[in-house]
């Protein structure tokens, strides 16, 4: 993961799978094209233990992650579960149903313009973490284990 953002989602990702007793790699998609990071998910796909379920840090990337595996005729979610993080429209255009992170776009924005007011308000420069909470909106990409 290449932001800040997305190296602490993967981050908490990747902590709470070791600590279930799983194994978890990152796979960096830094190609410029699309075609250049379908190459890389095939290739991880078809790698020695093959990775079972993703992660994706987006429902973007998951839509590629899709394509690769309807390609290799990898059957999601009964060889390969995937789950995206934002809870895109796409998620119910494509199949089977993409499971994903509802991160609550609206309530972001919110506490954001609050924040912001707030700020202009009171002429601080102060830093706050404000955590929002996600829900998993469970669709048809994954399969219990």
């Amino acid at each position: 993961p290449t932001s800040v953002n997305l190296t602490q989602r993967y981050m908490g990702f990747s902590d709470t799978i070791t600590q279930a007793g799983g194994r978890c790699h990152s796979l960096e998609l830094p190609g410029w094209t699309e075609k250049e990071n379908l190459h890389i998910i095939r290739d991880d796909l078809l790698s020695h233990p093959a990775p079972t379920a993703t992660f994706c840090v987006s429902d973007f990337f998951a839509r590629m992650f899709y394509r690769v595996a309807n390609d290799l005729k990898i059957s999601i979610p009964d060889q390969h579960s995937i789950i995206g993080f934002s809870n895109n429209p796409l998620c119910t255009s494509i199949s089977p149903e993409l499971t994903s992170i509802e991160q609550h776009g609206i309530q972001i924005g919110k506490t954001a313009a609050n924040m912001m007011v707030r700020l202009i308000k009171e002429q601080t420069h102060s830093t706050e973490t404000i955590l929002i909470n996600t829900d998993l909106v469970r669709r048809e990409s994954i399969r219990k284990i």
